[in-house]
């Protein structure tokens, strides 16, 4: 199994976690707590993960313009972000990460 395969399966596994406990009813915070302790997901992709999660929840008919930009710029953060992880640049993970988390509470 290479790097992907296995990247995409802890993907899949931790949208399933996601959608089962925000059907619950749990908070942001809690459902990517329980990823990082329960499941070894580290902290950056858990919210990542949470934050891909929530904008496939936005019902279809709302798509305003405002919302559109706000998701692409949210996504272009999380491409960052990957980068970041990817070349392991903790500085640049934490920045960003606090982005996309200032970004998904409005």
């Amino acid at each position: 199994m290479d790097h992907h395969e296995k990247a995409r399966i802890i993907r899949e596994e931790a949208t399933n976690v996601i959608s089962s406990l925000y059907a619950e009813g749990l908070s942001r915070k809690e459902i990517t707590d329980i990823l990082v302790a329960d499941h070894g997901v580290p902290q950056s992709s858990a919210y990542r993960f949470y934050s891909v999660f929530i904008s496939q929840q936005e019902e279809p008919w709302d798509n305003s313009q405002l919302n559109t930009t706000r998701s692409k710029a949210i996504q272009a953060l999380e491409r960052l972000l990957e980068d970041a992880e990817n070349r392991n640049d903790k500085t640049e993970i934490k920045e960003i990460s606090s982005i996309i988390l200032k970004a998904i509470k409005r």
